[in-house]
């Protein structure tokens, strides 16, 4: 993502595959760290991960 992009709130759902078979699971995997050649000493902050139920209702931050 550049500076101000996001994904917005969305729900990830089950997707239905060849011979049968579908997804079940989201993996999240969190990437973060500073370009050396740029780096100005500064930590990362910001970022969220909040989950919905399927009302979009926050049922854990």
């Amino acid at each position: 993502y550049k500076v101000g992009q996001r994904f917005g709130p969305h729900i990830d759902e089950s997707i239905d595959l060849e011979g049968g078979h579908s997804t079940e699971y989201t993996l999240l995997v969190y990437l973060n760290g500073t370009n050396s050649s740029t780096s100005n000493n500064q930590n990362l902050v910001g970022g969220e991960t909040v989950f919905y139920d399927s009302r979009k209702r926050i049922v854990a931050e």
